[in-house]
């Protein structure tokens, strides 16, 4: 039976710096410039930075939302945004969403949309393929970012709203 050995969280970080170190620096520090060793310490920060929210996502992956299935997140998210344009009708429906007469209503549902992409990469995912999140388009001064909510609304039907300005 091979024999494994166990390191500290210390030890190994110890010794991966130690490598990084020997990595940078070399055995001497003859022909390294100062900038050459600096570029190359950052690059390995970059890539233990890499590494590290690689495993963060993976940790994350394993948490008890993450695992909820997307249609259950779809309808919570539903619910979230409908009750950011104050729609108390239920079941809320594709209708209801649409329906909203108010133009900050509107406004405050696709905030409530961005709100829930930022959350995590998972709920992102699922917003961003939830069409009906993004129904509606209120027209600002942003153009790409009304661009953005209609693509996001892939084939399904969307109202736009010009808001008054005057």
């Amino acid at each position: 039976m091979p024999q494994t050995t166990s390191k500290s969280t210390e030890e190994f970080i110890s010794s991966d710096l130690q490598d990084t170190i020997r990595t940078v620096y070399g055995d001497n520090h003859q022909g390294n410039s100062v900038e050459n060793r600096r570029q190359r310490l950052l690059l390995e920060g970059s890539k233990l930075l890499h590494a590290f929210r690689q495993i963060q996502s993976m940790v994350n992956t394993l948490s008890p939302i993450a695992v909820l299935p997307r249609e259950a997140l779809e309808h919570v998210f539903l619910h979230y945004v409908a009750d950011a344009a104050n729609i108390t009708n239920l079941p809320i429906s594709t209708t209801s969403i649409l329906d909203v007469e108010d133009v900050k209503m509107r406004a405050r549902q696709a905030r409530a949309a961005v709100t829930l992409s930022g959350v995590c990469r998972y709920w992102r995912d699922v917003v961003l393929d939830c069409s009906i999140l993004w129904a509606n388009v209120v027209i600002n001064h942003n153009l790409m970012w009304v661009e953005l909510q209609v693509k996001r609304t892939k084939q399904a039907p969307f109202t736009v709203t010009l808001p008054d300005y005057s």
